[in-house]
């Protein structure tokens, strides 16, 4: 256990800022949650006409859960992932339920009503308000330990949907799409060889 043998500094207000003063680490584990968490999903809905026809590895907790422990290599962030996973994990179920309800909706949106959308719209800012101001609360870090993505409302959890579909699943590509460092594709923007 690598969290065992770990010195904690106890002056940090942030559980995670005390074992992992960098937040690599932890943001490697947060967002392999989440990655992993959407490809399962999306791959459920993309190869299977019935969700219930998926294999139970791609559609439980357990299965994600244990996609994302093969991928890791580093036992701290083994063990955060372990820690920070019920978290997370609940989120991103939350956020691909209502990307698929985005779905449902533009697929149909020609038979909804114009008030129907309006009272969708505004409950949809009312929870990214909740979620931002959430997210404040929760992002109230020490100076020392650094969060690169901070944001965890519903609307920066659905663009990660778009951004794992967009890496193709790759997890490397998805990262660095993250991060806003996929050379590769800027520069083929550039050219216009997307």
């Amino acid at each position: 256990m690598i969290l065992k043998n770990r010195s904690i500094d106890h002056s940090k207000d942030e559980f995670f800022a005390c074992v992992e003063p960098t937040g690599v680490v932890y943001k490697n584990a947060r967002e392999r949650i989440f990655f992993y968490t959407f490809v399962n999903a999306l791959l459920c809905f993309d190869m299977y006409e019935e969700v219930t026809e998926a294999p139970m590895e791609l559609r439980s907790s357990s299965g994600d859960l244990q996609t994302i422990l093969k991928a890791i290599t580093d036992p701290l962030e083994y063990e955060l992932t372990l820690l920070m996973f019920f978290k997370y994990h609940e989120m991103a179920l939350a956020a691909f339920k209502l990307y698929r309800i985005n779905q449902k909706i533009e697929e149909h949106s020609e038979d909804i009503s114009p008030e129907t959308k309006l009272k969708m719209s505004i409950l949809k800012h009312a929870l990214d308000l909740k979620a931002k101001a959430d997210s404040m609360k929760e992002s109230k870090v020490s100076q020392n330990f650094e969060v690169p993505v901070e944001s965890m409302n519903p609307g920066s959890l659905i663009s990660r949907i778009k951004l794992c579909k967009d890496s193709n699943y790759n997890w490397e590509k998805y990262l660095r799409l993250l991060n806003g460092d996929d050379f590769v594709n800027k520069a083929l923007n550039n050219i216009g060889l997307d």
